[in-house]
């Protein structure tokens, strides 16, 4: 395999290319050895050192993407998890009081845990004296292959999608929050992101926009609704009446530097928004690639984040500023905000 590789890479690369490139490698080798028997000093080193590397690794990412990814980014051992929950998803979607299902990592006593589960959300959590003559939720899941892979089980309360009253955007009586600016790909407009259902699910296109909302003396026309949908998602698109007049800059974050798909490193990694109700917060990834039957998502991401209704629409951005999805609802049970990965 590594024959291949450098014989694909001395094609493609010129040599002084090839040169910094085998510089590279050796110095990531070095850093490993330290990381496993080096000083203390040599292991902090090779912390920041991968540190860099992670950062670099989620930009190029983000440099390589141009669509949502046909297929998951996952390594093997969380494949393997993912297997073992596809044959059992329609069992337990079905099963009562579940409301969605996904990968994470175990959590006792609000502590995450370093063994990797599939995670199993619940409306509420039911004491053996409660179950009556209810089957409890299986603690382990066997396939058809003998692999077994445990099951936590969370409670989530009822699911909510943030709807009351960046910038506060809405229409009606739905308000929201508008997320983040982008280029159309059919258009090559410029057009502003946000939560589907805070434009509501029925609305046509061409329906006015404005900002701040409710509507002030000093509120100006954002745009027009484009497209958008609550199909195995929540996002809308809506195109921007005067480019001019726009800033592509997120308060208290800056500039966003684009967006990427989520990798299973990125479970436990911080991330932060800036909501028009909440303002700046900053979270931490719980789970990915849940399921929502009920609502209607698809490849949903758990987020530990302080979030309000109003919020709904706005970015979830990792520390390089990387879009990762948009926030469109919460859990009556104060541990998670769902949010869809931007397509």
């Amino acid at each position: 395999m590594i024959e291949r590789l450098a014989k694909s890479l001395r094609k493609k690369l010129a040599p002084t290319e090839l040169t910094a490139l085998a510089q590279t490698f050796i110095e990531a080798g070095t850093q490993a050895v330290r990381a496993q028997i080096g000083s203390a000093l040599e292991a902090a080193q090779a912390v920041d050192y991968a540190r860099q590397l992670s950062e670099a690794g989620r930009m190029q990412l983000a440099r390589r993407t141009t669509g949502h990814p046909k297929k998951r980014l996952q390594n093997r051992e969380w494949a393997r998890l993912d297997r073992v929950l596809v044959e059992h998803q329609e069992t337990l979607t079905n099963w009562p009081g579940v409301i969605g299902i996904g990968l994470g990592h175990r959590v006792k006593s609000g502590i995450w845990q370093a063994e990797k589960t599939i995670t199993v959300y619940v409306e509420r959590k039911l004491m053996d004296a409660e179950l009556g003559s209810r089957l409890a939720i299986p603690t382990t899941l066997r396939a058809a292959n003998g692999d077994a892979v445990g099951v936590d089980v969370v409670e989530f309360g009822k699911f909510r999608r943030n709807t009351s009253g960046g910038s506060s955007l809405g229409q009606g009586n739905s308000r929201g929050t508008l997320g983040v600016l982008a280029q159309d790909n059919a258009s090559a407009s410029m057009v502003a992101l946000t939560a589907q259902h805070v434009v509501g699910d029925d609305t046509p296109p061409g329906l006015e926009l404005f900002a701040p909302w409710p509507q002030t003396s000093t509120s100006v026309l954002v745009g027009r609704f484009l497209r958008g949908t609550m199909h195995e998602t929540d996002a809308a698109a809506i195109e921007v009446a005067d480019p001019d007049t726009m800033i592509d800059y997120i308060p208290e974050i800056g500039r966003v530097n684009g967006w990427r798909p989520v990798v299973d490193s990125d479970r436990g990694m911080p991330v932060w928004m800036y909501g028009a109700v909440s303002g700046y917060q900053l979270g931490m990834i719980q789970s990915l690639h849940n399921y929502l039957p009920q609502e209607d998502l698809i490849d949903a991401i758990v987020v530990r984040i302080q979030a309000s209704p109003g919020d709904s629409g706005a970015v979830i951005l990792d520390r390089q500023n990387l879009v990762l999805g948009l926030l469109v609802g919460a859990a009556t049970v104060p541990i998670c905000r769902f949010l869809r990965p931007s397509a």
